[in-house]
């Protein structure tokens, strides 16, 4: 597995990182600690040439942004930041789009040490 870091406030380079051996595109928006957006409309017609289009929302939370309304496949949300707000709690949450991918990651959270 190799990886591209790509500045994704410019859709072209995105676009031009991904070509055709990319399966996987995964990025953060706003970014961590720089608070940079990134345009999702944008991403979500580029990520249609990977197998998955995953995105960190923990800066803006479901409650802010809906990533998966954007096309998004897979979103991830670290609950102990803005969703517990206190720091008295440890926890995560993954949304899907599909049932398909639902099911996949249950199957690799019960895999040995994937969760606590």
């Amino acid at each position: 597995m190799t990886h591209t870091f790509v500045d994704t406030t410019n859709p072209r380079d995105v676009e031009q990182a991904i070509g055709d051996k990319q399966k996987f595109l995964l990025l953060e928006s706003p970014s961590n600690p720089l608070l940079i957006i990134t345009d999702l409309v944008a991403m979500s017609s580029i990520a249609q040439n990977t197998d998955c289009f995953v995105i960190d929302n923990t800066f803006m939370t479901p409650y802010l942004q809906r990533p998966l309304d954007f096309g998004i496949d897979i979103s991830v949300h670290s609950a102990t930041k803005f969703l517990g707000g206190h720091s008295d709690l440890i926890a995560g949450a993954i949304m899907t789009k599909t049932k398909e991918q639902e099911k996949a990651i249950k199957a690799g959270s019960k895999a040995p040490a994937a969760t606590f």
